[in-house]
């Protein structure tokens, strides 16, 4: 059943075979309610690897509601937007609804070829690093005592945040002033001082009276104490203890951070995706794929990289090999083109 379909849709598309023979098919377009190429369900039943009872299925619109929503928009490798050939629209996370999946598998073909040539991103880890990014901020590194600690960079700010103005004697001096005066609200350029007008208890001339003795001995005089200095006290409070010759000298801790969001679980899924895509392909994430060869030309092991990336963004579906082939055949053909014409 598949295969007539293939060779219907084919037939349509070539140009000998009289278009008149068939109906004509409506250019695709995306349907921003449904999130979704209205002709993905003729596209996934071509060029998915799935069953004939599964395409017969969702071609009479019975699909199931967990469906991958990649495979609903013709894009089996979730590629991001930026003007391909073939982009229709954009989900509202950025990935691309390509016209059809075809399309959308030169496009996966191509990037990865502009991953390994331009950019130098020959292993699996550094592919899917860049291919599907972790979405938490990367931790900056600030200095303590002890040596670096990490910290996530949306934690590094400016320190009092509501600046100094909040302590006790900062706002004694916002109130009062420098010199005892008295700052008022008619303007925020000018002062005015305020003279007491509380008359003074001596009155000049008149004598203070005596104490009087006890026992025959003068009272000891009195001795005020110095005032209080808050600031010192706040300070000497925050700081640790000083060491005795009975205690040993602790050593400084290491400077404490802000509770953030973990990025373990995005390290763990980026680890995952880079395992199975070297899947007999390579022994480890960090080795060289040999996807392509010094020319520019597709190496054997490009077509199992796009199987397996494929088998990752819409698992458990996975991309036919016909379809595959075909986007690795067309990067070739371009290339030949492109060096013809150098």
């Amino acid at each position: 059943m598949l295969e007539i379909l293939a060779i219907l849709f084919s037939l349509a598309n070539a140009p000998h075979f009289a278009m008149s023979a068939l109906p004509a098919v409506p250019k695709p377009s995306f349907k921003p309610a449904d999130r979704a190429v209205d002709n993905w369900r003729r596209q996934a039943a071509l060029d998915l690897d799935v069953g004939a009872d599964t395409a017969l299925r969702w071609l009479a619109s019975n699909s199931p509601a967990n469906l991958p929503r990649c495979i609903r928009l013709n894009n089996y490798w979730c590629i991001k937007k930026a003007g391909w050939a073939g982009e229709l629209a954009a989900d509202p996370e950025g990935h691309v609804a390509f016209a059809s999946a075809q399309q959308g598998a030169v496009v996966a073909a191509q990037l990865l070829r502009r991953y390994y040539l331009d950019y130098g991103r020959k292993s699996a880890r550094a592919i899917v690093t860049h291919w599907a990014p972790a979405q938490c901020e990367a931790p900056a590194i600030a200095s303590s005592g002890q040596g670096a600690v990490a910290q996530p960079a949306r934690t590094l700010g400016p320190l009092a945040k509501f600046g100094i103005g909040k302590t006790l004697r900062a706002r004694w001096l916002a109130a009062h002033g420098r010199g005892g005066t008295i700052k008022t609200r008619r303007s925020a350029s000018k002062l005015a001082v305020k003279r007491s007008v509380v008359p003074d208890p001596l009155v000049a001339g008149k004598p203070a009276p005596r104490i009087a003795l006890v026992n025959g001995e003068p009272e000891p005089p009195l001795v005020l104490e110095s005032p209080i200095k808050t600031e010192r006290l706040r300070v000497a409070s925050m700081s640790p203890p000083r060491p005795t010759r009975d205690a040993p000298l602790l050593p400084t801790p290491p400077a404490q951070t802000q509770p953030v969001a973990s990025c373990t679980g995005e390290t763990l899924r980026l680890e995952n995706y880079a395992v199975r895509a070297i899947q007999g392909i390579a022994r480890s994430p960090d080795e060289d794929l040999k996807l392509f060869a010094t020319d520019g030309s597709p190496l054997p092991a490009l077509p199992r990289l796009l199987a397996n990336m494929a088998a990752v963004e819409i698992g458990p579906y996975r991309a036919d090999a016909k379809l595959i082939d075909a986007a690795v055949e067309a990067v070739r053909s371009a290339r030949s083109a492109d060096a013809a014409r150098d």
